[in-house]
């Protein structure tokens, strides 16, 4: 449990750095001169309604417990990269393929 707690702390970290850029690089755009302190304040507020609009999970019981840490692992193996032999296969297959290519 103290592993998904950690990802949604480190996911709201993520957000609120995005945040940060985000209005860092609309400030820059307005000192620039490229857009007014109109647009940037629309851009804000486009995207300050996105993302309220999205939804948040609910709380996690402990009855879902054991599904929420099954959920998260197999999150982590999307997000893990593939394996050296998976990565070789696929090279392997690319080359095949463009020497058909180059064939033809």
């Amino acid at each position: 449990m103290d592993a998904v707690r950690q990802l949604i702390h480190a996911g709201l970290d993520a957000i609120e750095r995005a945040r940060s850029g985000l209005r860092h690089a609309v400030d820059d755009l307005v000192e620039e001169g490229t857009i007014s302190r109109d647009q940037a304040e629309a851009v804000l507020e486009a995207w300050r309604r996105k993302t309220d609009r999205e939804e948040t999970p609910p709380p996690i019981s402990p009855e879902r417990e054991g599904s929420a840490q099954e959920d998260l692992k197999r999150l982590v193996q999307k997000l893990v990269p593939v394996s050296r032999v998976e990565h070789d296969q696929l090279v392997a297959r690319v080359q095949e393929l463009e020497q058909q290519l180059r064939c033809r």
